[in-house]
């Protein structure tokens, strides 16, 4: 095992036993028992015997089993500062969970739900899992940014699974490596088993990711695009982009022009309603020279002039195939820009995905820039 005290593990087992016996079945995605059963290869998720694998997904949970979750799946007991004896403080918290709450109350995770109470008992839902994971990804007080999520639902193990794995996939606050690369480090053994698992990629990506062929297709497609609300028949046009090794359809009335600069190459699509060029409406994608790495190229980012970047996280992003994702905005007394400044990896080199945009023409730009990354095909020949 992996704590030093071990009648704390199993006090956690006998507690989730008791408390899921009387639990109904739910249902559980064949993808979430997948995810359980990497975690428990990774030792990040115990399971219900110390001895044996069983994850027993459809089982109900509670606030301070939740926690342990999040305690064993972000490796806190590995922590230099990691106690085994220490004390929420908390009225109402089980001994065999003393140690993971009073580390999360130490790192600002939780604050109990007052009256020097825990709430230990009561079930965790799915906005306090999100704000938990927010809070220990570095990302402050996020409770009132997280008003859309459910607040009354109980979530079951399996749900907690899903939301570690997510949190695992995201970014720290100040950091550009995902989570579970951060806790890794090619590591070895549990480094490949994260890898073979998807949880750790070689490529983050748009659309789909294939062979080493360009992939086929007509040259011409008729299909559809909701604007404000509305369907519209709209004709895409196939551009096959060599420089990024990427085919994608692009929707009528967006003009693509490449460029290159050294070992960068860049693919803008700019809007040309009614033959009119907008410099100023526009998706860039840019491939960056290979000797440039993830945080020099965010740094660039954030220094853009007259900008407000704010970073992304959680429900709020718009593009989940990337590492990082912020919000762009320009505010003057005559303009108002809005967009996206993402971040991807294409093998060794950075992918930078720009969105731009006056503030009226989001509502018909974002679609169609958004079909155009979603119906993206990347091919990698000679790999």
């Amino acid at each position: 095992m992996r704590y030093s005290n071990k009648i704390l593990v199993m006090g956690l087992v006998m507690a989730l036993v008791l408390m899921s016996a009387s639990t109904a079945v739910a249902s559980v995605a064949p993808r979430t028992e997948e995810r359980a059963a990497a975690l428990y290869q990774l030792d990040l998720f115990l399971g219900m015997d110390p001895d044996a694998y069983v994850p027993h997904l459809e089982g109900a949970t509670d606030r301070a089993a939740a926690m342990t979750m999040i305690a064993r799946a972000l490796d806190w007991p590995q922590s230099p500062d990691w106690d085994d004896e220490a004390v929420s403080g908390f009225a109402d918290v089980p001994i065999w969970a003393e140690p993971y709450v009073a580390y999360a109350v130490q790192r600002g995770v939780t604050v109990g739900i007052g009256d020097n109470l825990f709430g230990n008992d009561m079930p965790v839902t799915e906005r306090q899992i999100q704000t938990w994971f927010e809070r220990a990804l570095g990302f402050g007080d996020t409770w009132e940014d997280n008003v859309s999520l459910d607040n009354s639902t109980p979530l079951i193990r399996a749900d907690l699974v899903d939301a570690t794995w997510d949190a695992l996939m995201d970014v720290p606050a100040g950091e550009v490596d995902t989570l579970i690369e951060i806790m890794l480090a090619e590591e070895g053994q549990r480094y490949s088993i994260a890898a073979a698992a998807g949880l750790i990629k070689t490529h983050y990506l748009p659309g789909e990711i294939l062979g080493d062929t360009v992939p086929t297709g007509p040259n011409v497609m008729e299909g559809t695009l909701f604007i404000e609300g509305m369907e519209e028949a709209t004709t895409y046009f196939r551009h096959h982009l060599e420089a990024l090794h990427m085919v994608t359809y692009v929707p009528e009335h967006i003009e693509v022009t490449t460029a290159q600069d050294g070992g960068t190459d860049v693919v803008s699509m700019y809007t040309a309603f009614g033959g009119i060029h907008r410099e100023d409406v526009h998706l860039t994608l840019t491939l960056h020279d290979a000797t440039e790495d993830l945080e020099q190229i965010v740094a660039a980012g954030l220094e853009a002039g007259g900008y407000t970047l704010t970073r992304i996280h959680g429900i709020g992003r718009a593009h989940p195939w990337a590492k990082l994702e912020m919000a762009i905005e320009y505010v003057s007394d005559t303009e108002h820009y809005v967009g996206r400044l993402v971040f991807g990896q294409r093998g060794d080199r950075v992918l930078s995905v720009m969105t731009h945009m006056p503030i009226e023409f989001a509502e018909g730009a974002q679609p169609r820039f958004r079909a155009i990354l979603d119906g993206a095909q990347w091919y990698f020949p000679g790999e």
